[in-house]
Formats: C-alpha cells, structure tokens, sequence
C-alpha cells in the first residue's frame, strides 16, 4: 500500500476531527476550498466566503503557520528546533491538515520570532492551497493498527513496563474487533473519508487523503487485505 513518508512534509492544521460518522460536516475544509488560498490571520475575515463570515475568524498575525514532525527531513535552518512544546504536537494531532513540501518555500519570506513551540516554520505570504499534495487524516486505520502492532511484537523483548503491554493489548483489542466484521468496519471508517474526498473533488483537488502513519487511505485495497489475510491477522492476535 502507497505510503507518504511525512518527515518530507510541512502541515497546516484545518479542523478538529472525530471518527464518530457525522459528528463534522468538515465546513472549516470547505471554507479553505472555496476561498483557495492559507492566508495570514489578519488577511482571513477579508478573503472569507460571505456565508462563513460570522463563523470563522482571523487572527492578527502577518505570517502563515506550518508544523513540522519532530524528525522532520527539512533543512534545519527553515524552523525554530528549540522550543518547549511540538508544534506539531500542539496544532496537528487531532485535526485534518493540508500537507505541503518544500516547495512552498520557494519565493516565500521565512519568518523567525521567539516561540514555545518547535519545528514551527512561518511564512510571510499567502499559500495557495493548489500547492497541497496530501490531506492529513489524524488517526491510524485497521491496516497500519496491525503494522503497529507487529513492529511492537518485534520490539517487545527490548521494552519493559506496564505502559508498553497497555500500549499492545489496546491495539490487541482494537484489531480483534476490526475481524468481527472487516468489510462493515472498513465501510464505516472509511465513511469520513468518502465525504471529504467528495468535498475535495468538488473543488477540483484530486489529492491523497493519508493516515496518522502517511499511509495512502484507500478502502478496496484495504478491505482486499483483511479478507485475504483474514486467518493470518487472527493468528498474530493471538499469539
């Protein structure tokens, strides 16, 4: 299955998100959509389409603001590395965000000022959101919770604690419940992402959606695996 390797990737985050189905109607995503560009914050209210107006508000920031993951592959000297919290900790996890490369930066002033947060980069510009190559979707799905799971199988004899075989009996859990009924499962996980891709081609963005792990979603090829691997994930759970 295609994956993104998001150490190349610089992200802005868009909106909380739920996997409970029909919890967000994803309208922050299609106000970006429909006005096409990241502003600065105090550029926002302006470039609002009129029906968001009264529901979405700048900032007074001049910079656009992107997160980097903690082992980022960019060069070093675009972002701030030495701040208290993660950027990427603190704005991304838990929200849809756009995924960008380092081509954004071409032509781009980078901006540098003091803050708490790290492998944060600012820009002083717009950001046409044509420029986007993925959507982030901030959680693991059936397929990378079963690679997750093998590679702490593999590690587990390295690791002790309590907190390590909590870890491992949650995902135990999760996967088990994922082979009651893989192709229901996989059709109401996927239920989101149907709607936001819907959303994106409406705007003409035929971008990837990617999970937390920067695996390509895409539910036949996973429902193809767990039906043809179904005994095999089983066997792995149990042992």
């Amino acid at each position: 299955m295609e994956k993104l390797d998001l150490r190349y990737y610089l992200f802005h985050a868009i909106e909380h998100v739920s996997m409970k189905s029909g919890e967000n109607s994803y309208d922050h995503l299609d106000c970006f959509l429909q006005t096409g560009y990241i502003y600065p914050g105090r550029e926002v209210q302006e470039h609002l389409p009129l029906e968001y107006r009264d529901r979405h508000y700048g900032s007074m920031s001049s910079h656009v603001y992107f997160a980097l993951i903690e082992n980022h592959l960019l060069p070093p000297s675009i972002t701030n590395r030495f701040g208290e919290f993660s950027a990427f900790s603190e704005e991304i996890i838990g929200n849809l965000a756009f995924m960008f490369d380092e081509s954004i930066l071409h032509g781009q002033k980078i901006v540098f000022l003091p803050s708490l947060l790290s492998n944060e980069v600012l820009l002083s510009s717009k950001v046409p959101i044509s420029m986007a190559q993925a959507l982030y979707f901030p959680y693991e799905f059936p397929f990378d919770l079963v690679e997750h799971y093998q590679k702490n199988i593999m590690e587990e004899s390295s690791f002790f604690g309590d907190e390590f075989t909590s870890i491992n009996e949650k995902l135990r859990q999760q996967i088990s419940l994922i082979l009651d009924d893989p192709v229901s499962c996989l059709d109401t996980l996927y239920q989101p992402i149907d709607e936001i891709r819907t959303l994106l081609l409406q705007y003409q963005y035929n971008i990837p959606i990617v999970s937390e792990c920067g695996r390509v979603l895409n539910k036949e090829e996973e429902t193809k695996y767990f039906v043809k691997h179904y005994e095999e994930v089983k066997s792995l759970i149990k042992n």
